[in-house]
């Protein structure tokens, strides 16, 4: 078996695994699904200056009572435990991959290729009027087999509307492991210049600001915007991928989605 279709058989496996939870979980509870395909604009790797327009997802869970919520988070969360003030559950996300080929773009030859990693997790929220403060915990099972921890502050406005937007302050604290996959250098080359060897180790990788939009076009039909920026540090601003790049990420998506 070569090493492409293993790769997708985990992939697939992977999958599976994830529909088996929904199914599971749905059983429980009533709720929706409003997914949909998205246009970003971003960088084609963390710190690089070259940016692409690639495809993205729209996915957000919710109760059938409630209208889908304009998520911030990277990660898309299932409530298994909602209160009025505070909510628990299931955090999952797929982090695209660093190709070679974008790399290569960049200059960059002998650093190491990230696969499009599955992450698994939980997340933890609680309210304060229309203030809420959240944090996500995700495991890469593939891929950079990090974990990264993610709080944030939001606002949000009313949920019943048929306009709706999330804004947030946001965090990402990875460990060793992941920070290391993303932004280390060792053996590295720079248009065949030797980069000096750089080991990224456990601590902040960026704070930001992110903002989402829901505008519903029906019932079933809904518009949706994305943005945001990023500021990288403590290593990750070290490291020679982001120092030879941008050291400030931006990006944003629009899409169309559908609640069923």
């Amino acid at each position: 078996m070569s090493l492409t279709e293993m790769r997708l058989l985990s992939h697939s496996s992977f999958a599976l695994v994830l529909l088996s939870v929904f199914a599971s979980c749905a059983e429980a509870r009533d709720w929706r699904v409003t997914l949909g395909p998205l246009a970003e604009y971003r960088a084609d790797f963390p710190g690089a200056q070259n940016r692409t327009t690639s495809p993205g997802i729209f996915l957000e869970v919710h109760d059938a009572n409630t209208r889908a919520r304009p998520e911030t988070a990277d990660a898309s969360r299932i409530e298994l435990v909602e209160e009025d003030n505070y909510a628990l559950g299931f955090a999952f996300n797929v982090r695209g991959e660093r190709k070679q080929s974008d790399l290569r773009e960049a200059g960059f030859t002998g650093v190491t290729e990230v696969d499009t990693t599955f992450e698994l997790g939980a997340f933890a929220m609680r309210r304060f009027g229309m203030l809420e403060l959240g944090i996500d915990v995700l495991k890469g099972v593939n891929g950079h087999k990090g974990f990264l921890l993610s709080p944030e502050l939001a606002y949000e406005s009313d949920n019943e509307a048929r306009f709706r937007w999330r804004l947030a302050a946001v965090a990402n604290y990875g460990n060793a492991r992941y920070n290391g996959a993303y932004f280390s250098t060792s053996g590295a080359r720079l248009n065949g210049v030797p980069v000096a060897d750089f080991t990224a180790g456990s601590g902040m990788r960026d704070v930001g600001l992110r903002a989402t939009m829901i505008y519903d076009l029906s019932e079933r039909w809904s518009w949706v915007a994305r943005a945001g920026v990023q500021r990288y540090m403590a290593d990750a601003k070290d490291s020679k991928l982001v120092e030879l790049g941008r050291d400030t990420d931006t990006s944003v998506g629009v899409g169309i989605a559908y609640t069923f």
